[in-house]
């Protein structure tokens, strides 16, 4: 039965990436890949890209998914927060990298409420962050978008 929602949740994670804008991206913006926070769906998502990676946080700020060359080894796995890069006007592309169309914020809040859900939806459990809670990442994606925004 949990597969079965696993894989219908996986699959609804898979339109709504599907509905974001698409951004001319010339992969330029490596140097924007670090502390990553995903959602237990996600965190699903990503691990049928291949293994789950770490790094030791007191060494490097990098994500453990930057390969040779700049290039993301899980682009069609990536989560929501990597997604939303260059696609939100808090988050532009400073490459001039553009999108097709900007994602406006509160559309883009409502994508990050529904992937929340759709954990719960498989497994019951109240909380797809584990012990953060919702409340929690959603502000701390927030506070991301903005600092980016800002830098």
């Amino acid at each position: 039965m949990i597969c079965r929602r696993k894989k219908r949740a996986l699959a609804r994670l898979e339109a709504i990436y599907r509905s974001l804008p698409s951004a001319n991206c010339r992969r330029l913006c490596a140097e924007s890949c670090g502390p990553l926070v995903w959602t237990a769906i996600e965190h699903e998502n990503i691990k049928r890209g291949g293994p789950l990676k770490t790094n030791d946080l007191k060494i490097s700020l990098i994500c453990p998914y930057l390969a040779d060359g700049n290039r993301c080894s899980i682009y069609e796995y990536r989560p929501l927060l990597c997604r939303l890069f260059g696609i939100v006007k808090p988050m532009p592309c400073r490459f001039g990298c553009v999108p097709d169309r900007w994602l406006p914020d509160d559309e883009a809040r409502k994508i990050m409420d529904e992937i929340a859900e759709l954990w719960p939806s498989v497994t019951g459990e109240r909380f797809p962050y584990g012990v953060m809670g919702r409340n929690r990442i959603t502000r701390e994606i927030a506070g991301l978008i903005s600092k980016v925004g800002g830098v």
